[in-house]
């Protein structure tokens, strides 16, 4: 699937994604957290660029140790279960 097509497809309302958190990465770069369906998906987006430059989605636990700090499980427990 093609770039242009994953960014459609996650946020053109052909899932039911729900966003999560959004985390700052330098002054430049905001990466926004959805769940769909039965994974996770992180869009980097680029300030200066002004357009999304990243998609990158998991499914297992690892990748979410980095938002482990700033994300209750229970707020979590409440977005997915919505």
């Amino acid at each position: 699937m093609s770039f242009d097509r994953k960014q459609h497809f996650i946020l053109g309302g052909m899932t039911d994604a729900r966003f999560i958190y959004h985390r700052k990465i330098g002054d430049d770069m905001t990466v926004f957290l959805y769940h769909v369906n039965n994974f996770f998906v992180e869009m980097f987006y680029g300030m200066n660029k002004g357009k999304t430059i990243m998609i990158n989605c998991f499914s297992g636990p690892a990748e979410l140790e980095q938002y482990i700090d700033t994300i209750h499980l229970n707020d979590l427990t409440k977005i997915l279960n919505n």
